[in-house]
């Protein structure tokens, strides 16, 4: 139950009330003498609970599979309050089997793996377990049904609850899923986020639609979720480091008054040229970036400005003219590659550049105001930029006030003001970067200068595990870019202090490094398991075929003639890995499967005790014939049926049975005489099968 509440848990659907009901529950299966709710009151709290999954899906939009795992957390704990034997414990194993499986749609963490073969061989002992106490509480029941089963009727099962039998099982579902492993990448199968597109809600972030409300970027700085993974290299391929790039998202050039969207939405279809590797030879680029982009709410496709190619593994893309670019694709994990020239030109560069001068449609478009803006922000914009002689140098005056005189914040305290630019302005003075952004943008518009803002993150944290930068979505941040005629959209920071949550590559501590040896093993799990597909199969295939295409040489041949225009590309060096290490793992599958199997583990004596109470139950069973209870399934259970039929010929057949049972199971020595006692003991089965065909006798 614990492993089936932990993989809940992992899924996100097992917090605050549910965590407590699910820990309440286990506690209640601890405590035997527990008061009981009687049956009316579990069938009013059953009418309403579904009443209530029902309200919930139907009005207030939960998910279906959420919907079911509070169903399934439910019907367990309600299993466990109204446990009555060993039945209900076969019922709740299976309730928890369920909610694992169900997690696993839930998470694509790597510890719901560990959960998941922690789960499977308490499973396997638990059932064989239960299963051996179902057949001792049947037999008990069919000999005394008016009588509880008393505790000696357990004492026989006492030496299978030992550690040999759980590390045998233990060991046999390890097998097993080293079995299912090598099958897991052999046969076909589709990828994960296939199917969990169409069932799941996706991760939300926010700020990355065609409408973003003030204080939206805000909240999501509240979690370290990683977005994207990055790798990052100069037109040389040297490492380049990311801590102070701005990955952009959106650009927004219409304010409402309380938030920003795009004018213009239309989309513009972007043809495919094909797979690059060395980078678009008609633009000019100095920073490449391996990118890898978590599942999210937004098609948004991330990149560092100005993007001069973007390249993947995706059918077809959008763009709008704000320099945004779209996935078609359903959600699912998506790896690309984006070159880019971040340079920025210097102050010096722009001040010969005056961009009220911008055609009238980029200039009407982006000196937009709202009707309801306060007179107050062109006032304060007057008197900020007063005596700059440049449009460049009003922006940087702007942005040094903004910087150095108020406050960057996440928790914006409440004002009088209706206006919430104002507000910020004038009263609060505190906020997190879309008000600064806002503020700047807005009071640069009212001098006429062309502005837009851009949704994005700023920053990333280096993994030095996996040589990668991690951009979480505590690094989402808002900008602002102001358009010169000769170097087009300049980016201008006024966020204080954080800068947006910029962060460098510190010297790590013990603690921060197994977090990066975490996120490494997450990345490994999603690259290995949760993305492999029947492209990776077909890729690690055709690694092999051109393995072996270089071992046959240039003359003529099968694997010559085999897909020509390939044999030009370069070896895909992982896929080739990946293959022989399928053949590698099914190769020593199946050499463990042919290996002849030997027990030396078990001594001689207590094989032949074995063998002499095989033959005490099989005449036992002769003996009963149709007459025989049907229940009666374990030798301890014969024993006890064989002294009910005889009390003087098997009164010590229980005794001799257990000896046997913890001598094999218990890991304890032999006694002596117990072969001799089991045989001795067989040997009186046959006197008992005579008695019952000879009533004279």
């Amino acid at each position: 139950m614990l492993c089936g509440f932990g993989a809940l848990r992992l899924g996100g659907e097992l917090d605050g009330l549910w965590a407590l009901l699910a820990l309440g529950a286990v506690a209640a299966e601890l405590w035997p003498d527990r008061p009981r709710l009687p049956a009316r009151g579990w069938l009013s709290l059953q009418v309403g609970f579904l009443g209530y999954l029902g309200v919930a899906w139907a009005f207030f939009g939960t998910p279906v599979l959420a919907v079911f795992a509070q169903l399934l957390v439910f019907v367990q704990v309600h299993r466990v309050l109204t446990r009555r034997g060993a039945r209900d414990d076969l019922y709740a194993f299976f309730i928890a089997f369920g909610q694992v499986l169900l997690a696993s749609v839930l998470t694509f963490d790597v510890l719901w793996f560990l959960l998941f073969v922690g789960f499977l061989v308490l499973f396997t002992w638990a059932m064989l377990l239960t299963r051996l106490a179902r057949v001792t509480e049947q037999s008990w029941q069919a000999r005394m049904p008016d009588r509880p089963v008393p505790d000696s009727a357990w004492q026989g099962l006492d030496a299978l609850v030992r550690a040999p039998l759980l590390s045998g099982v233990a060991g046999l579902n390890l097998i097993l899923l080293a079995a299912t492993l090598g099958l897991f990448f052999i046969l076909p199968r589709m990828q994960v986020s296939f199917l969990t597109g169409s069932l799941l809600p996706p991760v939300h972030v926010s700020g990355f639609s065609d409408r973003v409300r003030l204080g939206e970027v805000g909240m999501l700085q509240l979690s370290s979720e990683p977005v994207m993974r990055v790798q990052t290299f100069g037109a040389g391929g040297e490492p380049v480091p990311a801590a102070q790039l701005y990955w952009h998202g959106l650009a927004l050039d219409r304010f409402d008054g309380r938030g920003w969207l795009v004018s213009d939405d239309r989309r513009i279809p972007l043809s495919a040229t094909g797979r690059k590797r060395e980078g678009p030879p008609s633009r000019p680029w100095i920073l490449r970036q391996e990118i890898t982009l978590e599942p999210l709410d937004s098609r948004v496709l991330f990149h560092v400005p100005r993007a001069a190619g973007i390249y993947g593994e995706f059918r077809s893309m959008e763009a709008v003219e704000t320099e945004g670019f779209y996935l078609t694709t359903p959600r699912r994990r998506e790896a690309y590659t984006v070159y880019s020239d971040p340079r920025q030109p210097s102050p010096d560069q722009l001040r010969g550049q005056d961009p009220r001068t911008a055609p009238e449609a980029l200039r009407d478009r982006y000196t937009q105001l709202p009707s309801t803006l306060s007179p107050r922000v062109a006032e304060l914009a007057q008197q900020w930029t007063e005596g700059t002689s440049s449009a460049v140098d009003a922006a940087l005056a702007v942005q040094s006030r903004l910087r150095t005189e108020f406050d960057y914040s996440l928790d914006q305290p409440a004002s009088a003001y209706p206006d919430p630019l104002e507000a910020f302005l004038v009263e609060v003075q505190e906020g997190h970067c879309e008000y600064f952004a806002t503020a700047m943008a807005l009071m640069l518009r009212t001098q006429g200068l062309p502005t837009r803002i851009v949704n994005g993150f700023a920053g990333a944290e280096y993994n030095p595990a996996g040589e990668y930068w991690v951009v979480r979505q505590r690094d989402a941040h808002s900008w602002v870019e102001l358009w010169f005629p000769d170097s087009g959209w300049v980016i201008f920071d006024p966020t204080p202090a954080s800068d947006g949550g910029l962060q460098a590559s510190a010297r790590m501590g013990l603690f921060a490094r197994a977090r990066a040896w975490g996120d490494y093993g997450r990345v490994l799990w999603s690259r290995v398991m949760l993305d492999y597909d029947m492209g990776s199969q077909a890729g690690g295939v055709r690694a092999i075929l051109r393995g072996l295409r270089a071992f046959e040489g240039d003359g003529p041949g099968f694997l010559s003639d085999l897909n020509a225009a390939e044999a030009e590309q370069a070896p895909d060096r992982r896929g080739l890995l990946g293959g022989v290490a399928a053949v590698l793992v099914l190769a020593v599958l199946l050499a463990l499967a042919l290996r002849p199997r030997r027990h030396p583990s078990v001594p001689p004596a207590l094989r032949k005790a074995r063998r002499a109470l095989d033959r005490f139950e099989k005449r036992l069973r002769k003996a009963a014939g149709d007459r025989g209870p049907a229940t009666v399934q374990t030798a301890q259970a014969w024993a006890a049926w064989a002294r009910e039929q005889d009390p003087a010929l098997f009164a010590d057949a229980e005794e001799l049975v257990a000896g046997y049972y913890a001598a094999r199971f218990g890991g304890g020595a032999v006694t002596p005489g117990l072969e001799a006692g089991l045989s001795d003991l067989a040997r009186r089965a046959r006197g008992l099968g005579s008695t019952r065909r000879s009533p004279a006798r």
